[in-house]
């Protein structure tokens, strides 16, 4: 094991070994994941209130909940992801990337330059996905900005002004995909079928603003600001997460 400081000073100890691994894997009694998805750099008041007029909140989904709720949660999106859907889009998959294909042949027999990422590839994984869990429509543009935006927002060195900019951009998706959450069909509808609150859904993808969750442990005003307390880290895990 190694103790190391992340970029605000807070110390956590990483676990190395396999064996060691294995047993904080194994044991999520002692080493709990409720803060697996908190900010990794602490969000200041103005971010919190740009997130809060968005009414932005995430209570514990999978990745940080230890609770009685998993298991019933992950078998619902297990389903919802189980190899047989998988396998059953492949003749939608394969026709749509053979159109493109043959566009973007007929444009290099035209000696006109291609992207094989952008134009072939770059949104297949989120169409499938789409498919899957029967997200709202939205243009893939603007889920690749949300995502982004949230990933950099909860898991990026950030200054304050940044962290105000992108939280007005996860903040407004978010509301889109609250509203989807709370009338939607797929994963969402059954999650709700299943007495799971909408907005478990429509925080699926993000951290969260919940000061119902704040932390015992915390003497932050909201549990998006992190843990001041050491933490076990299996390999691999970012300061301010836990697997």
């Amino acid at each position: 094991m190694a103790t190391v400081a992340d970029h605000v000073g807070v110390d956590h100890l990483v676990v190395t070994r396999h064996a060691l691994v294995r047993q904080v894997l194994a044991d999520p009694v002692t080493f709990r994941p409720d803060n697996a998805l908190d900010a990794v750099t602490p969000i200041p008041v103005a971010a919190l209130r740009v997130l809060a007029a968005h009414r932005f909140r995430l209570p514990p989904t999978l990745a940080n909940n230890a609770g009685a709720s998993h298991p019933e949660i992950r078998g619902i999106v297990a389903d919802a992801l189980h190899p047989t859907r998988v396998a059953a889009q492949r003749p939608w998959l394969t026709e749509l990337v053979r159109a493109r294909v043959a566009r973007l042949t007929a444009a290099l027999d035209a000696g006109v330059p291609v992207d094989l990422h952008a134009e072939l590839a770059a949104d297949l994984p989120l169409l499938v996905l789409a498919r899957l869990v029967e997200l709202p429509d939205a243009p893939v543009g603007a889920v690749k900005d949300f995502a982004s935006a949230a990933l950099e927002l909860f898991w990026a060195p950030l200054d304050a002004e940044r962290q105000r900019t992108l939280a007005g951009e996860v903040g407004r998706f978010h509301t889109v995909l609250r509203e989807f959450a709370a009338t939607g069909g797929g994963l969402a509808g059954r999650l709700r079928a299943a007495g799971h609150s909408p907005t478990w859904w429509s925080a699926r993808c993000s951290s969260c603003w919940s000061p119902a969750r704040r932390p015992p442990r915390s003497s932050s005003p909201c549990c998006c600001t992190g843990w001041p307390a050491s933490r076990w880290y299996a390999p691999g895990c970012a300061p301010g997460r836990s697997r």
